[in-house]
């Protein structure tokens, strides 16, 4: 009895898999906002890469770096003044364990969203003293563009113009 129980519902999972292969699925209703029909272009990916020819002068470390060229990942893209804009984290050293790498901010941008200019310097990266101390969490401090921002552990964000 058993094994005819198991055999039964064998079967039924076979015939609910097989049919619900042949079915397309219903796309919903998007804001109009939405990118709803984003198809990936061939050959273009990825468009923000490690890069181990961008080097610059590192106040922490007073030294010169090569501030991406390990890692690039966790990118942000927004349109700003007709162009598409792209923060991305990157990181300096792959070869040293984790917790003992740098990571900056970079930015990169287009004008048909899949062929990027990136600047050679990161435009956010922790800096020592050069900073005056503003007490505030990250994700909620204004940065103008004239600013060098500089990141602690501890959550707290300093800021000085440049």
């Amino acid at each position: 009895m058993k094994r005819k129980f198991q055999h039964i519902a064998y079967l039924l999972m076979v015939a609910a898999v097989l049919t619900s292969c042949g079915e397309k699925k219903q796309i919903s209703e998007f804001p109009d906002w939405a990118w709803a029909d984003f198809q990936r272009p061939e050959g273009i990916n990825p468009i923000v890469s490690p890069d181990t020819t961008t080097v610059f002068y590192c106040p922490m470390r007073q030294d010169s770096v090569a501030w991406e060229s390990s890692d690039t990942f966790n990118p942000a893209a927004t349109i700003y003044d007709g162009k598409v804009v792209v923060l991305y984290r990157a990181e300096d050293n792959s070869a040293v364990g984790i917790g003992s790498r740098t990571s900056r901010l970079g930015y990169a941008y287009s004008d048909d969203g899949l062929h990027f200019n990136r600047m050679t310097v990161p435009v956010f990266y922790p800096a020592a003293a050069a900073c005056t101390k503003m007490h505030c969490v990250i994700s909620s401090a204004y940065f103008s563009r004239k600013a060098c921002c500089c990141a602690s552990s501890m959550g707290e964000t300093n800021v000085t113009a440049i």
